[in-house]
């Protein structure tokens, strides 16, 4: 299909860094990766800065703040995001 990048964007859905809420969702980034790692170059909006607020999608806050977001974002390398 053409497709080059997927972005994958969740809320964030957790509290603190480390929390059980945020063990869940990286682990759930590494399910998404295992299931498609072949497939095509997959990235995630990651918020590790606190720019969202609590289950905040990355498009909650304002245009400026996805972007950088976006720009940030992480990509999966060597087993590891980058």
């Amino acid at each position: 299909m053409g497709v080059e990048e997927i972005v994958i964007a969740f809320d964030k859905q957790y509290k603190e860094f480390n929390d059980e809420e945020h063990l869940h969702l990286v682990k759930n980034y590494y399910k998404i990766l295992n299931r498609h790692i072949n497939d095509t170059l997959i990235t995630f909006i990651f918020d590790d800065k606190d720019k969202l607020g609590y289950k905040d999608s990355p498009i909650d806050q304002s245009p400026e703040t996805f972007m950088k977001l976006f720009q940030e974002r992480r990509v999966f390398k060597g087993g590891v995001f980058k």
